[in-house]
């Protein structure tokens, strides 16, 4: 799955221009999981396990990668002189080039992605395509990347307003396209606006 590289992450914070330096260190995490969850959903086919054993089997990675990153987090600190984390991770996990920071930041992503699913039903069963057809059968451009970039753009700019080529039209575009997804449509996307629920508290279009 294609990755948000810095520059293009530069881009898209240029067009959301958050103020405040906290803003500006954590949007660019909370967009990039919000592309990975984009992703992941598009390549979800239709489940059939119910949703109880489904969520079993969530259970079950949030607890073996939580285990896993606290057994390697003890080892890490305590017996680092016994034995070289990093080349037993380069040995077993080229792809991640030695690197037991990125290996222990990937636990932590599937930690969270697990923990979001088990603590929100809603969210679980929107990932199922069960939400979605009860809303109209959202696209999964619409329900795992739009949206939630629709509440990052009124939590920065305080309203939503779309205009084809305009700042959320390229903001949204910006990261689709990182995402992997291609270009956005543009009468789909003004549709999705005039017909978002925002959070409570925050302004709608």
């Amino acid at each position: 799955m294609p990755e948000i590289t810095p520059d293009q992450m530069d881009h898209i914070l240029g067009i959301l221009n958050p103020q405040h330096a906290a803003d500006i260190a954590f949007y660019p995490l909370i967009i990039k999981l919000i592309s990975l969850d984009y992703q992941l959903s598009r390549q979800i086919q239709p489940f059939r396990v119910p949703i109880k054993e489904h969520r079993k089997q969530i259970e079950r990675v949030f607890r073996a990668a939580f285990e896993l990153r606290a057994a390697i987090n003890s080892l890490w600190k305590r017996d680092s002189f016994i034995i070289d984390i990093d080349k037993l991770i380069a040995s077993n996990f080229e792809e991640i080039e030695g690197n037991s920071d990125k290996f222990l930041a990937s636990l932590s992503l599937i930690i969270a992605l697990t923990r979001g699913a088990l603590d929100h039903e809603d969210l679980l069963s929107e990932r199922r395509g069960e939400e979605a057809s009860n809303q109209g059968k959202k696209s999964v451009e619409r329900w795992a990347l739009w949206e939630p970039l629709f509440q990052i753009w009124v939590d920065v700019k305080g309203n939503l307003k779309f205009a084809e080529d305009g700042p959320l039209h390229r903001f949204v575009d910006a990261v689709q396209v990182a995402s992997g997804g291609g270009k956005t449509n543009p009468d789909s996307l003004k549709k999705a606006v005039r017909s978002w629920n925002p959070t409570p508290g925050t302004k709608g279009p």
